[in-house]
């Protein structure tokens, strides 16, 4: 009896440092904007880390599934759209900033293109990563404007939190928008959004049927080239 307690007081503490050495992660139950609320019917998971560059994040949003559905970097179409996930945001209890003097964002789906024929500094070129159009915004305009480039690299999409300590650039005003570095330093997480209606891979059995489909014409053509030999 003594060694089970004593094995089961060891697990319990085995569990709590891998707990508490682990990285900080926190990641909300995705909600859904529902259809009947005037939504798109997609769920939004909101996921509080240090680490991550923007890079990383749209490729871990990626790899996230809910009920069937994957997942990526969120994008917002709408003033709706935005509504919706600031409050989430806002919500939410976050991570702390390992620079705590400034705001702090959360990592979205957009990026700065500088292949884009529409490419031009600071607000040229901005593209969602689903390929949607490029049309609602909602630029930071205080403390400081946004989109800007007062450092080389901003073209990834962050949302402020409205958190952070009082040092320019300051919390900024919650949801508003603000082009970062790959490697923010004010970031502690991102947004992921699942799609209720997921676009299904094209399965193995039906690659191998188009590729059927194209070479049995080719062979017939071949043996009507050779007198119906093969």
């Amino acid at each position: 009896m003594m060694y089970r307690s004593a094995l089961g007081v060891g697990l319990m503490a085995a569990a709590l440092t891998l707990l508490f050495a682990s990285p900080e992660v926190a990641a909300a139950q995705p909600f859904q904007w529902a259809g009947a609320v005037g939504g798109n019917d997609h769920w939004y998971e909101i996921v509080s880390v240090h680490g991550p560059t923007w890079t990383q994040a749209r490729d871990l949003a990626a790899s996230r599934t809910w009920s069937g559905m994957s997942g990526h970097l969120a994008t917002i179409s709408s003033a709706s759209e935005q509504s919706f996930i600031q409050n989430l945001l806002g919500g939410m209890s976050l991570v702390p900033s390992n620079d705590p003097c400034c705001g702090t964002s959360v990592f979205i789906g957009g990026f700065q293109n500088p292949s884009s024929p529409t490419y031009a500094e600071p607000a040229g070129g901005w593209q969602w990563v689903t390929g949607e159009a490029f049309l609602f915004q909602n630029w930071n305009t205080s403390p400081v404007v946004e989109p800007n480039e007062d450092s080389p690299g901003e073209n990834f999409l962050l949302m402020n939190t409205g958190r952070g300590g009082p040092q320019p650039p300051g919390p900024g005003l919650l949801g508003y928008w603000n082009d970062g570095g790959d490697n923010n330093y004010g970031n502690v997480g991102y947004v992921i959004e699942y799609s209720a209606v997921p676009v299904p891979e094209p399965s193995a059995q039906w690659l191998l049927a188009i590729g059927l489909s194209m070479f049995i014409p080719a062979a017939h053509r071949k043996r009507r080239r050779n007198g119906g030999t093969s």
